[in-house]
């Protein structure tokens, strides 16, 4: 197969070397390198965050679609619904305080009728917002509202002037005016005319509490015969004109109560039928609201499915990768770091002549390690080397002393001239790592007077000057 054909007629950017890989990858090694373990831990967890991350922003792109959806049912149709509610409630919330109001004519319920009055009003603007359809319907239940509203305002003002209680309005005015006949009356000694008003009386009380209009004829009869009484009573004419003022006033304020009972029956009956024809218009509009919103319900319930079944599999996926990122992470740390401690172990019973592999830039503790490792073999390497070179030294000296024959002096002069090569090359050796690590002196130096000292720099510079001490140490013979 013609290999070479095949790889030229594949574009450039389809053929990836093995050259290309280990570059890739000897990049990515350098960049760890360049990483601190705290750095490495907090990408990695960074990393698993941003994978969590992806996942809620999956979910929620799903949750945005679905809510999207959602709030355009909810702004119609659920919308439509709830208004339809809010609005049946505050209907019967209004027509409770209200009927509560013609039992106790307590001047706070009118004043809640009212804020009910008011929060049905909102109700059915916010309908009218819904669409186009319930404006409509929000319009006639708008002016049943407000027609109720306008009916309620009138009952209160003519229970005011009728009286909230039996001392304000024309209650009030009539039943001062009886009480000082009666006390006239009292003070008069005329035959029958304190039984005619306190017979009366009782007509007015059985008229207030029944409400029936046979009452009324009855306290005009009695009126009248009261007087006729007085007319005929031997009374001063001043005191009959007096007591006939005094009935006149009742009988007019009596009556001008009974006309405003009358007025607030009817305003009464028209308030109740404006509440009547809200209801209708409320049940129809939430009728159809339901209907549309179930149909609408189902369609939404179908796509949320889909999409919760979706997102099951990318939470699933989500706790692997994270996994096996924290794995890959784990094991960036702990095979150097059992790698170091197997040297080391054998430190204590050879010289080992392996290396850790370290990078001299980099910022990791673990790469840091790996460095002071490799420097303790060299150092035990280099004593090593010096101890055994020392001792041929010493041997052939020993030997040399002891040499009798001239034979015997060639061969002992032979390894002590090897043994003094052997010492000098190493000295030659740590003599040129002296100079490359001046230079690395020098380098730090010069960058040190361009920038403060950071800490990295300031490590090297201490690890620099340990190295330089032991090289010192070595040609000094300690």
């Amino acid at each position: 197969m013609d290999y070479d054909g095949l790889r030229r007629s594949c574009p450039p950017a389809a053929i990836v070397s093995p050259t290309g890989i280990n570059m890739r990858f000897n990049a990515l090694k350098q960049l760890a390198n360049r990483l601190r373990i705290g750095e490495k831990i907090v990408l990695g967890f960074g990393a698993i965050g941003l994978i969590f991350l992806g996942v809620i922003w999956y979910y929620h792109v799903n949750l945005r679609d679905s809510v999207s959806a959602y709030q355009d049912l909810v702004r119609v149709h659920v919308a439509r619904q709830a208004h339809a509610f809010a609005i049946e409630r505050g209907l019967l919330a209004m027509r409770s305080t209200s009927d509560r109001f013609l039992l106790t004519r307590s001047p706070e319920l009118a004043e809640q009728t009212r804020q009910h009055a008011d929060t049905l009003r909102a109700e059915t603007e916010s309908l009218a917002l819904t669409d186009p359809g319930s404006a409509e319907t929000a319009a006639q239940i708008g002016e049943a509202a407000k027609d109720y509203a306008r009916r309620f305002d009138a009952i209160v003002r003519g229970w005011r002037i009728r009286g909230l209680d039996e001392s304000s309005g024309l209650q009030g005015a009539f039943r001062d005016a009886v009480h000082e006949l009666e006390e006239r009356v009292q003070r008069q000694e005329v035959p029958g005319l304190e039984s005619a008003v306190l017979q009366m009386r009782r007509r007015e009380k059985d008229y207030l509490l029944r409400g029936d209009a046979e009452y009324v004829a009855m306290v005009d009869e009695i009126g009248a015969g009261i007087a006729r009484r007085i007319q005929a009573s031997s009374l001063p004419s001043e005191e009959q004109s007096a007591l006939n003022r005094l009935l006149a006033r009742y009988l007019r304020d009596f009556h001008a109560l009974v006309e405003q009972n009358v007025r607030i029956k009817g305003l009464t009956a028209a308030m109740y039928a404006a509440a009547a024809r809200i209801t209708p218009l409320v049940e129809s509009n939430l009728l159809s609201a339901t209907e549309a919103m179930q149909e609408r319900s189902a369609e939404l319930a179908d796509s949320s499915a889909e999409r919760a079944q979706w997102s099951i599999v990318v939470t699933a996926i989500a706790p692997v990768l994270g996994f096996l990122l924290a794995l890959l992470i784990t094991s960036r740390i702990v095979r150097p770091v059992r790698r170091m401690a197997d040297l080391l172990d054998r430190l204590t019973r050879e010289n080992p002549r392996e290396r850790m592999a370290t990078d001299p830039a980099g910022r990791d503790e673990v790469n840091a390690m790996g460095i002071a490792v490799n420097t303790l073999l060299d150092h035990k390497a280099r004593f090593f080397d010096w101890w055994r070179s020392s001792m041929q030294e010493a041997i052939a000296c020993r030997e040399l002393g002891g040499a009798k024959t001239a034979q015997e002096q060639a061969q002992a002069a032979l390894e002590l001239q090897r043994a003094t090569e052997t010492k000098l090359a190493q000295l030659a050796t740590e003599r040129e790592r002296l100079i490359a690590e001046a230079g690395r002196l020098d380098q730090l130096a010069a960058d040190a007077a361009q920038a403060p000292l950071n800490r990295a720099a300031a490590t090297e510079l201490r690890t620099i000057a340990g190295d330089l001490r032991t090289l010192v140490g070595m040609l000094e013979g300690r």
